[in-house]
């Protein structure tokens, strides 16, 4: 949830739903099948428990399975360390006032950047995604394009306040420079290459929103994973017009090249049936993906449009890097599933499934 985004408003259709307990919490012990009713409800209980518990065990199994202890990332064998990473995404929160959103280059609305846990997971992925994108700029595949100027560097650098551009690019405030070359870099090889088709990625979803709390909504995720139907009547209801604090739509179409900061959440990386947790404003939204497909499509033009929008530089560089995407294909790049995965659509580290 690192950057702030507007989804397409749906604030004119509203209906109420009942907040359902925290998503996370202890879930009763021994799923142990009987026979009877005992066993039906153990199977209820492990498809309950799928979408967080057993993250938690691939996450362990993973980690322990690496030859890279201690590694937040490895790229082509280069380890990205696990306790640097976790340095630099302390030094950008104590940075960040609780008021301020992650991404001042986002849309309009804000996040409550008090609920920690939001915001750390937030950085975790933006520092892990730009120390693995700075790796993968050391390949002999970028050689052709030469660092930028000094002077180029520290006129970018003279223009935003320290703090908040090491926030932006999500490296540490000394590594400011270096974080300004690589977007530089990136963004003169996608000028390059602007009328070269790049992977656009299509999804056709439902939202539901919104909830008052990340945990409403997530606990809300796992019910209705469990039950779509009742989603669907969760939106049906919310389509008539009932009272409450929530909105709803339907057959809702986006694409990566024109909503690139909804990325990091997983709605371009996430197949169908998936439902995704969003931050929308002060308050939380369920997107469920309905279809999802990767199509050629134009960067040259997403490029202008995102340099002449609220969505600013952070997003024109995640745009750029998109077309570097065929330069890194034959790079691995694997990710400590604490922090999240690695989508090389996106160019991105984006939530665990």
């Amino acid at each position: 949830m690192d950057r702030t985004v507007a989804l397409p408003n749906t604030r004119s259709r509203r209906a109420s739903a009942a907040p359902a307990p925290p998503a996370g919490s202890a879930q009763p012990a021994g799923s142990v099948e009987s026979a009877g009713p005992g066993r039906r409800r153990g199977r209820q209980l492990r498809r309950r428990l799928t979408p967080f518990a057993l993250a938690a065990v691939l996450a362990g199994t993973l980690t322990a399975c690496t030859d890279h202890p201690g590694s937040a990332a490895v790229v082509d064998g280069t380890s990205i360390s696990d306790s640097s990473t976790l340095q630099t995404v302390d030094q950008l929160a104590a940075d960040r006032t609780p008021a301020e959103p992650a991404d001042p280059s986002g849309t309009a609305a804000t996040v409550d950047w008090q609920a920690a846990d939001v915001q750390r997971e937030a950085l975790n992925r933006k520092v892990l995604t730009a120390s693995i994108r700075h790796q993968l700029l050391q390949s002999p595949a970028f050689s052709r394009l030469p660092a930028p100027p000094k002077s180029e560097v520290n006129a970018r650098a003279a223009q935003v306040d320290p703090a908040q551009l090491a926030g932006q690019l999500g490296v540490a405030p000394d590594r400011v420079d270096q974080g300004i070359s690589d977007a530089l870099r990136v963004l003169t090889l996608a000028q390059q290459n602007a009328e070269q088709p790049v992977t656009d990625v299509r999804v056709s979803m439902d939202i539901l929103s919104t909830f008052d709390s990340r945990s409403a909504a997530a606990a809300a995720r796992v019910r209705f994973l469990d039950d779509p139907a009742a989603l669907d009547a969760a939106i049906a209801e919310a389509a008539q017009g009932s009272g409450g604090a929530q909105s709803a739509a339907t057959g809702q179409q986006l694409t990566l090249l024109q909503q690139p900061a909804l990325a990091q959440f997983g709605v371009f990386s996430e197949p169908a049936g998936s439902i995704v947790v969003v931050p929308s404003g002060e308050r939380w939204t369920l997107v469920r993906i309905n279809h999802r497909s990767e199509t050629p499509g134009q960067l040259g033009s997403a490029l202008g449009t995102a340099a002449n929008s609220q969505q600013g530089q952070a997003s024109l560089f995640d745009l750029a890097w998109l077309a570097a995407s065929k330069d890194v294909r034959g790079q691995t790049v694997t990710v400590n599933p604490r922090f999240g995965r690695w989508d090389p659509v996106v160019m991105q580290v984006v939530p665990l499934s």
